[in-house]
């Protein structure tokens, strides 16, 4: 099976390339990605694959059903670009003033487009059962493309679920294949401290802000380090303390913000977090003769790869004649994470550096890019683990 996946992927190297290039110079913003949704239908459509009815917003879903009692297998790619200005100087950069495919989306949809297609053109791979291909908005912005695609009952019918990410951390060739927690829980928090403004001369007839919020920085440092076990991963960082911006110096402000982000691997832990850091703040802002106003957007989850399905992956990976490597968990956050506390899957982190090409660059930067060739190493794989979820 190696040589017939080699053999169909391998035609679609020129239109991986096509694809991708065309999405990186018509990039578009999250939830705003209305003519990259109409493309991507076009050339669905094209290739004789139906859509799922039913779908909010500028998500895309493909269907490919063979007929007969099996499983139906989901595979996921993100749509959006970020609000960054390109200065790579290539033939195919942005077209779009302050937009870029800075984070391999752009990618990610050439390889499930070229996927979907290669399937559809040999439909005798598919035996039983079904294949879905999610073309998802808004992965960059919460609460996140994914939440609306599960609202709308994409996943009520599906088994299992896989989907990538590019990734500069490994050279084309290696994928990052890991079971368990793999991305973190990643929410925002907003603490706006509210006193009693004053002259700085008469301290004690001001209701200060500023030392409060000192206070609640320190209080959410000793819940990392002290209320919480050393065997959980958790970050609470505040890295925003705004007060007396607009005043001037002899003036004790009257309101100091705080913002922040709360991260862990454990969707437990994290609910109790979001809602202890308002606690503790709270509390501090109360001793301190202040009040306190506390918000938290609800977030994404932890991303948790199941074993069942990690091994299906690692098995393709390595039948294709690719590294796979266990990566440990690193507290960014991705919203496929929903689609996993609906049904079991895989999220593999794609390999798409190339010192020799000096392509090393991270994404969300305004020179990223990738190896090009790394797409056709996703497709295979991505196929084989089709054949093995299968079965």
């Amino acid at each position: 099976m190696k040589e017939r996946i080699n053999q169909i992927v391998d035609s679609y190297s020129e239109k991986l390339v096509e694809y991708r290039r065309y999405l990186h110079e018509n990039p578009e913003l999250s939830f705003r990605e209305v003519h990259t949704s109409a493309w991507i239908k076009e050339r669905l459509q094209n290739a004789g694959i139906d859509l799922l009815p039913g779908i909010s917003g500028n998500s895309v879903v493909g269907v490919i059903d063979s007929g007969l009692p099996g499983p139906c297998i989901a595979f996921r790619a993100d749509i959006d670009a970020l609000p960054i200005q390109e200065e790579m100087d290539v033939p195919y950069k942005s077209k779009v003033a302050n937009v870029m495919h800075a984070c391999g989306h752009d990618a990610h949809t050439a390889i499930l487009l070229c996927l979907a297609e290669a399937f559809s053109a040999n439909r005798d791979l598919i035996k039983h059962g079904s294949i879905r291909f999610l073309f998802q908005q808004a992965e960059e912005v919460m609460p996140g493309g994914a939440s609306y695609l599960v609202k709308d009952g994409v996943m009520k019918d599906v088994d299992r679920i896989f989907g990538l990410h590019i990734s500069n951390m490994y050279e084309t060739g290696t994928i990052a294949c890991t079971c368990g927690p793999t991305l973190a829980a990643t929410s925002n928090f907003e603490i706006v401290i509210k006193g009693q403004a004053g002259h700085a001369a008469f301290p004690h007839k001001a209701v200060d802000t500023i030392t409060p919020g000192c206070a609640v920085i320190s209080e959410l440092n000793q819940l990392v380090t002290k209320a919480t076990s050393a065997q959980e991963t958790l970050v609470i960082n505040v890295t925003q303390f705004i007060a007396g911006d607009k005043s001037p110096v002899n003036v004790v402000p009257d309101t100091a913000i705080l913002r922040g982000t709360i991260r862990t691997h454990n969707n437990t832990l994290f609910r109790e977090m979001q809602k202890k850091v308002g606690e503790v703040a709270a509390a501090v802002c109360a001793m301190k003769g202040c009040t306190c106003q506390y918000h938290c957007d609800a977030g994404y989850p932890a991303v948790v790869n199941t074993a069942e399905e990690t091994q299906m992956a690692w098995d393709a990976i390595e039948e294709m004649g690719y590294h796979a490597v266990t990566a440990p968990a690193n507290m960014g956050g991705e919203d496929f994470a929903y689609y996993l506390l609906e049904k079991p899957g895989c999220y593999l982190k794609l390999g798409v550096s190339n010192a020799t090409k000096g392509i090393t660059v991270l994404p969300h930067n305004c020179r990223f890019t990738l190896d090009e060739d790394a797409m056709l190493v996703g497709m295979k794989v991505f196929m084989a683990t089709y054949l093995n979820a299968s079965k």
